[in-house]
């Protein structure tokens, strides 16, 4: 589980979160984000999100999102991203 908070941004926040999967890419192919203390998500920061789940997918992996805040869900539901990502109110109902 990987747990984002704060601003997932084009720069910064894309940038952790590519990194914290790369190091983990031997150990698993499947991530939970945990987004509920994300504030902010702009296009860049859903376009990450967007690339990671089908790289993950192309290699059998998957990702999964639990605690998503209500900006982050409106975003979803604007974007029409929201049908897209397995998205759990928690991490407990997320690893079932």
């Amino acid at each position: 589980m990987i747990r984002c908070e704060g601003r997932l941004v084009v720069s910064e926040g894309v940038r952790l979160l590519q990194e914290e999967v790369e190091k983990h890419t031997l150990e698993t192919k499947k991530y939970l984000l945990d987004l509920g203390a994300v504030s902010y998500v702009d296009s860049g920061g859903l376009g990450a999100m967007v690339r990671l789940l089908g790289t993950l997918r192309a290699h059998r992996g998957d990702l999964k999102l639990c605690r998503v805040s209500p900006f982050v869900q409106n975003v979803l539901r604007a974007t029409n991203l929201h049908g897209v990502f397995c998205s759990y109110e928690t991490e407990a109902a997320a690893l079932v």
